[in-house]
């Protein structure tokens, strides 16, 4: 059934709903130097007296127990009851947000006054809110715009000219078309229509029997309990020190639900995407409860892996190395114990593969080494009388683990943001090698690993060419603390009083001794 209406029509249908899978209201955004409600603003203020008719894009919707259940369209239709909320339409109709409680609560207890909407309910809110950070910015931005229009004009045309198509849908079908209306939309994520399938089916009570008003009462407070669990978990998984973490870029709920296909998948050359996974956990509404409680298990597993430190220090190592993150992750799921992921970990900092720390000896093809025979390579590489710039990743590596292991020691998580600035620092300066007289014949040099510090890239250039006595003034000058001060095995190096030829040899020997015990060669 198709109809249009223009905005009077459509705002005197009285109640409307904005389901549970929808997103928060984000017309606010600005792409281009510009957002939707001022591109919008501009177009409508084009509308004159004489004006044909302005269509919007339409809305899909399902109509149940006397409410407009919006499937497409919320954003528009937010934005135009804000807009005669501002131009004070006494006529206005109800918006109710099924989840978040406080942008429900500001929408009906809320006045504006020039460019500000102020709440002015008894109830405390949050202000801060996603929608109600954006409902403020639309009504600024609205503000702005209609400076020198004549309001009362311009709010008949918005009323009477502006017209909208509206699609009304089957209820049982919302889910399908939200998926498949805003499935080539660049902002939609899979996992948002995964949370609406989710919520909508794991909240059902499995009966066969017409469902009670007191049923239906349970349905909803436990798919709103769903909810505010799942918004938590998005909370968390943006929070930039989790996303920085575990590098899950600009997915909204991270690793989360990747990982949880991958982790039960059954044919491995299906990707994860909604389609899949809808097939393989959503095949009824018992499978649907199982798969949240399933997902519920998995978010406590990664938080734990957060906030322990030994768990947090050891994947963080993981994390740096050369390894396939997918593979690792999903192998630690499994067999999840620290005791396995420091192994891991250990191994992987050899440049190991994950076949190679995985399998054992015999499991590996012809072609493949061991991990102990890597070990031994990276021994040998540091051994060498010139590592520096020839192995540079292994010592980093290495010389990583040394600083991390000792955060350990004092059970504190380690900051891996300086690996991200990391530099590979000469102790003695290599421009001044020829101050140093090392045996040709062993494998010292200025180069060798003896002579060499993991420090962020700010710290190395500030230190220039410095002696290793001007460098250790500049790295404990307490009035310019730097990060690399987290470094403790690097502070233990700059400790030492005096820096030459005997006290390279010695901290490599140092070094390369705690290797071969580490690694049991």
């Amino acid at each position: 059934m198709k109809s249009d209406k223009n905005i009077k029509e459509y705002f005197d249908l009285g109640k409307f709903k904005i389901p549970n899978y929808q997103r928060g209201y984000k017309w606010g955004v600005p792409k281009d130097n510009e957002c939707a409600v001022s591109i919008l603003m501009d177009n409508l203020i084009e509308i004159k007296d004489n004006s044909s008719d302005y269509y919007i894009q339409g809305v899909t919707v399902s109509e149940s127990e006397g409410y407009v259940i919006l499937i497409d369209g919320q954003q528009r239709t937010t934005t135009f009851y804000l807009l005669l909320k501002y131009l004070e339409y006494h006529y206005l109709p109800e918006i109710n947000y099924e989840i978040r409680e406080d942008s429900d609560k500001f929408l009906k207890n809320s006045r504006i006054t020039g460019g500000l909407i102020e709440y002015i309910g008894s109830e405390k809110i949050d202000e801060e809110s996603q929608d109600i950070y954006y409902f403020k910015k639309a009504i600024r931005t609205i503000h702005t715009k209609l400076s020198g229009i004549d309001k009362h004009k311009f709010k008949q045309n918005i009323l009477e000219k502006v017209r909208l198509f509206y699609i009304i849908i089957k209820i049982e079908d919302s889910t399908k078309v939200f998926s498949m209306m805003n499935g080539q939309k660049a902002f939609m994520k899979d996992d948002e229509l995964i949370k609406a399938t989710l919520l909508s089916k794991s909240s059902r009570i499995i009966t066969d029997k017409e469902i009670t008003t007191a049923e239906e009462w349970e349905i909803n407070s436990l798919r709103n309990k769903y909810a505010r669990e799942w918004d938590k978990w998005l909370y968390w998984w943006n929070k930039k020190s989790v996303k920085e973490f575990y590098g899950c870029g600009n997915n909204p709920m991270g690793l989360l639900l990747e990982y949880f296909y991958y982790s039960k998948r059954i044919d491995i050359t299906k990707e994860y995407n909604y389609k899949h996974f809808d097939e393989l956990f959503f095949k009824n509404n018992k499978d649907a409860k199982l798969t949240y409680k399933a997902i519920r298990d998995l978010q406590k597993t990664f938080e734990d892996w957060f906030n322990d430190y030994n768990f947090y220090n050891h994947l963080g190592l993981i994390f740096k190395s050369d390894v396939n993150k997918k593979d690792a992750i999903l192998y630690l799921l499994e067999n999840n114990s620290i005791d396995v992921i420091k192994t891991y970990s250990k191994w992987a900092l050899v440049n190991a593969t994950h076949r190679q720390i995985t399998k054992k000896a015999d499991e590996l093809r012809a072609e493949e080494i061991t991990k102990e025979e890597k070990s031994l390579e990276v021994f040998r590489n540091l051994n060498a009388k010139e590592v520096y710039g020839y192995n540079n990743n292994q010592a980093l590596l290495q010389l990583l683990r040394r600083n991390v292991e000792l955060d350990c020691t004092l059970k504190r998580k380690f900051d891996f943001s300086l690996f991200g600035e990391k530099s590979l620092e000469h102790i003695y300066p290599k421009s001044k090698a020829k101050d140093l007289l090392f045996d040709e014949k062993l494998n010292y040099s200025i180069h060798s690993i003896g002579n060499l510090v993991l420090l962020d890239r700010n710290t190395n250039s500030s230190f220039n060419d410095a002696l290793p006595e001007e460098k250790t003034l500049k790295y404990f000058n307490l009035e310019n603390v730097r990060w690399s001060l987290k470094l403790l095995h690097t502070i233990s190096v700059f400790t030492k009083k005096e820096w030459h030829v005997n006290a390279i040899i010695e901290n490599q020997n140092q070094f390369l001794s705690e290797f071969k015990k580490y690694y049991n060669l």
